[in-house]
């Protein structure tokens, strides 16, 4: 599928916890993830922030509702990179293939972060899969 690798990269990083928590990302790059990202980028911000509007469980632990996210394009850039270096380099890690974390990843693309969630994930052949998982 042309948007696997960008539902990859989409979901990789947003400063939120699959679970709750989390915050918005404003921020600006000169560079554009792949063109397959804009594609999706509507509907999987669209589905993020359904899912974070209602209570959620994560393992046993219950999250009430939590704020919208907004859209980032350096974090996107940063889920982008690794995503695309997990598909080069044929792993699938929150470790980068040159030993890097997720905050050492979003600090190069210049995001101000203070906390940060990573969520991966491989095989889904929807945004909402990938949201549902």
């Amino acid at each position: 599928m042309p948007w696997a690798l960008p539902i990859g990269a989409m979901i990789l990083m947003f400063l939120f916890s699959s679970c709750g928590g989390g915050g918005g990302g404003g921020g600006d790059t000169s560079q554009e993830p792949d063109p397959g990202v804009a594609d999706i980028r509507d509907e999987f911000l669209a589905t993020v922030n359904q899912a974070r509007s209602v209570n959620q469980v994560c393992g046993t632990t219950p999250y009430g509702p939590a704020p919208p996210v907004s859209w980032s394009e350096n974090l996107a850039m940063a889920a982008y990179l690794h995503s695309e270096d997990m598909a080069l380099n044929n792993f699938f890690s929150h470790t980068g293939s040159d030993g890097s974390s997720a905050g050492e990843r979003i600090s190069r693309q210049g995001y101000p972060w203070r906390t940060y969630g990573e969520n991966i994930a491989v095989g889904y052949p929807t945004v909402s899969s990938v949201i549902q998982g």
